[in-house]
């Protein structure tokens, strides 16, 4: 039996009855189960015709719609994922196109997906079909395959979770971001290894999630998850690092993720684990671009970035669309406003400013990171990566042992005093 596509009828509606004519590209965002193609979201890719000139279905050119798929799957929230390619040409100029297809398709997807989806729209007639491809197989081609439409996001589970993130990284000034990136890496793998409870329920296997979720799917109700991350996860042992500086960066983080009510449990604790692994790495990545535009702005003596005078980590906002219930993501510093953002988002999935909703999703602002310039002490054990730091009274300990100590030598002294006078 052959695989299925269900493809959202609002997005389907939109598509065939847009203005925009061919060629042109896109992405397609969904989920993927053991047999179907969840296609909630298609993305046209902006279009770069202005800058190449020509009409042809290369006029984006395939590296503009790789790094346009890269910046949509930055915006997705656990669960959703790019997983096909849309293009929008004639008929006969498509069956030319095949190869190149797919071999564009190979490099949107990631390893962990096993296949992936292409939706033809004939830019003349307006049909459409959509076709799979196994990337496991080098020898697979485009084949046709069943589609439905169905209204269903907005039957599908929102979970939420959270966590506290407690990073010191030793540096030497430069290579910030290697640094930063090997330092959360057991970090990774503690998440990696969270057992994960939905409704306080333990999550097991491939148990539906629908059965801890209850009645409680639907636009506006989120499900509270939790991942249960073990303090005592292995670290690498503490090694001698040449170190002027200590950069910390702290916080509580939120992970979110949607599923749809045949998912299993299994599935549902990797989409949290894997958006609270990004949302990590994204806030990183972010954190060390702004860095380097302060080290640039100091070497030309143009002013720091206002994100970096206060040493703030982005915080992560909630994207509402217009068109879909369903909530993307982004990744705002305290010097962006909320039009900013807007306009950024506009841009990828193209829609109106105007139409998008920007919903704070952490409380703002976030704990700032702080530099401390210290050396780098090889032979004191690490605290924890996700546990709060020591209170600042542990740093008192050992004042009163000394207080009594000099109280009793005191005492000696004087008894000796009065005795020797006696």
């Amino acid at each position: 039996m052959g695989r299925t596509v269900v493809l959202e009828e609002d997005e389907l509606n939109r598509l065939t009855a847009s203005a925009r004519v061919g060629p042109y590209t896109g992405v397609l965002v969904g989920q993927t189960s053991e047999q179907k193609d969840f296609v909630v979201l298609i993305f046209p890719t902006p279009s770069l015709k202005e800058i190449t000139g020509g009409e042809k279905l290369t006029v984006d050119g395939d590296w503009w719609v790789e790094e346009h798929s890269k910046q949509v799957s930055r915006m997705l929230p656990g669960g959703l994922a790019v997983i096909g390619l849309l293009l929008c040409c004639p008929a006969e100029e498509f069956k030319s196109q095949q190869a190149r297809s797919r071999g564009l398709l190979l490099k949107m997807l990631t390893q962990s997906q096993s296949h992936g989806v292409v939706l033809h729209l004939c830019s003349k007639s307006r049909k459409y079909r959509f076709y799979a491809m196994d990337r496991t197989d080098s020898q697979s081609s485009l084949k046709p395959t069943e589609m439905k439409a169905q209204a269903f996001a907005s039957s599908w589970y929102k979970l939420e979770t959270s966590v506290v993130l407690d990073i010191s990284v030793y540096t030497t000034g430069t290579k910030l971001e290697g640094l930063i990136q090997s330092s959360v890496q057991h970090i990774l793998k503690g998440i990696s290894e969270a057992l994960g409870t939905v409704n306080g329920q333990l999550c097991r296997g491939g148990q539906p999630i629908a059965k801890l979720c209850g009645d409680t799917q639907g636009v506006g109700v989120t499900v509270p998850a939790k991942l249960h991350i073990s303090k005592d996860s292995p670290s690498d042992p503490p090694t001698t690092v040449e170190s002027s500086s200590l950069v910390k960066i702290g916080g509580r983080i939120k992970s979110y993720a949607y599923m749809n009510p045949k998912a299993s449990c299994e599935e549902t604790i990797s989409a949290l684990r894997c958006d609270l692994e990004s949302s990590i790495l994204n806030r990183c990545r972010a954190f060390c671009e702004d860095c380097q535009e302060e080290e640039d702005g100091d070497e030309k003596g143009k002013p720091k970035p206002a994100s970096l005078q206060g040493g703030q980590l982005p915080r992560r906002v909630q994207v509402l669309l217009s068109t879909s219930p369903l909530l993307l993501t982004d990744y705002c510093f305290p010097d962006e406003d909320e039009e900013e953002c807007k306009s950024r988002v506009a841009e990828l999935v193209g829609a109106d400013p105007s139409s998008i909703t920007i919903q704070p999703l952490e409380n703002f602002p976030l704990p700032p990171p702080s530099k401390v310039q210290t050396p780098c002490p090889s032979d004191t054990p690490s605290s924890s990566p996700l546990s709060a730091p020591p209170p600042a009274n542990n740093q008192r300990v050992g004042v009163l042992p000394i207080a009594v100590g000099l109280a009793a030598i005191f005492i000696a002294i004087l008894i000796w005093i009065m005795q020797t006078q006696s």
